[in-house]
């Protein structure tokens, strides 16, 4: 079967591991196809990638269906999807750990192909998927507006605390892509364009999940400082008829099988967004201090300040990169757009900080309401569906 009527199953999957983990790799070496002998270390490997790509052809193809979808059945299929990517990781580890044993078969001892695949090549691309569908799925809740008022510090922590998993598990595979063409003296002009194409797309995705992790944090932290002098409800707060712990539970379901990286506990989970706790913030810079809480809430404006800078710079840098270094040159207008209004999110956070900590310097933190006024847009009415931005005004 063919995608599209041109490239198959096998090629389509094959790509996507040259572009992330297996740029140039002994596992994707097309001399594995002509190994004919059962008993060669080769034939093996040839046999093990070609049923383990058997096995995660129909989750992989999955995505590109789902996405074809309206935008509420899509999140909800994300969250389907995302439990079979969850199996395929811990499916990917045992491969991973046969593909050491035949690689430490083959004759000459070579130490950076063991080196290589010791590092679980195929494990880390299944979790860079499954990073990125549980990206999606967190930030397609904001597009959708179903997160209320008062979870939406704790889930641009969440999305903050994905995009840092995801970005570790990107640096690693362009280390080691790195790595692999270094550890190649007599490396192919092939080998060498494969890893360069590699390195230039992880790099990219470096940037831009480093980008969303900042933008994230300083909403976090903008969010928390909100609640935190009664400018918008606290997070899960008290309700009728519900317990703030089963709420949480109830938020995370989509997320509650998946192992890595493990979700917070709701007590874990309620220090780390608000700053009531005399756990750490979110920011996990600042010491929180119970008897000065408008100590506290400048810390944690000053953090959100920090982030959010740094995050209009990376996007502004992001929306001037080529588009097919971003895989969107087929759609390169539109992806411009919806850059330049991330950058417009990003100054527009920027300025409500600036408009706090103005109205903190003049008045106590019981006399917040009096000096500003807080509104929450919609979806449908912020600069960017996926970035909701509190529009701070003084009174």
């Amino acid at each position: 079967m063919r995608v599209l009527g041109q490239t198959s199953f096998k090629r389509l999957i094959l790509d996507d591991f040259e572009e992330t983990s297996l740029a140039a790799s002994i596992l994707i070496d097309p001399e594995n196809d002509e190994a004919e002998a059962p008993h060669h270390a080769r034939y093996k490997i040839s046999h093990e990638m070609d049923d383990f790509v058997r096995r995660v052809a129909d989750a992989f193809l999955e995505i590109y269906v789902v996405l074809c979808m309206n935008r509420s059945r899509l999140r909800r299929m994300l969250c389907h999807l995302v439990l079979d990517w969850e199996v395929i990781q811990l499916e990917a580890e045992n491969v991973d750990a046969a593909m050491c044993r035949h690689v430490e078969e083959m004759p000459g001892d070579d130490e950076a192909a063991i080196q290589d695949v010791s590092s679980y090549p195929l494990s880390q691309w299944a979790c860079f998927q499954k990073l990125r569908i549980m990206q999606w799925i967190t930030q397609m809740g904001f597009e959708l507006d179903v997160y209320q008022v008062d979870e939406l510090a704790g889930m641009y922590w969440l999305l903050q605390y994905v995009a840092n998993a995801r970005l570790e598990t990107t640096r690693n595979m362009h280390s080691q892509a790195v790595t692999r063409i270094v550890g190649m003296p007599r490396a192919t002009t092939a080998q060498k364009t494969l890893v360069s194409r590699a390195t230039t797309y992880l790099g990219f995705v470096e940037l831009e999940t480093s980008a969303l992790q900042c933008f994230a944090n300083g909403l976090s932290c903008l969010y928390s400082f909100l609640a935190h002098v009664g400018l918008i409800p606290a997070p899960y707060h008290a309700l009728p008829y519900s317990t703030s712990a089963l709420r949480y539970q109830l938020r995370m379901r989509p997320f509650a099988p998946i192992s890595d990286p493990p979700l917070p506990t709701f007590d874990q989970f309620m220090a780390l967004v608000s700053l009531r706790s005399t756990e750490a913030t979110a920011s996990e810079v600042f010491e929180v201090l119970e008897a000065d809480r408008k100590q506290q809430a400048l810390g944690i404006l000053e953090v959100a300040e920090s982030a959010l800078k740094e995050a209009r710079k990376k996007w502004e840098s992001i929306s001037k990169t080529d588009a097919k270094v971003a895989k969107c040159g087929n759609c390169e207008d539109w992806w411009r757009v919806s850059m330049k209004n991330v950058v417009k999110s990003c100054i527009a956070a920027n300025v409500a900080v600036a408009t706090a900590k103005k109205a903190m310097a003049s008045t106590d933190l019981g006399n917040m309401a009096e000096k500003v006024k807080v509104e929450i847009p919609e979806s449908g009415k912020s600069y960017h569906a996926w970035w909701i931005v509190p529009k701070i005004t003084a009174r």
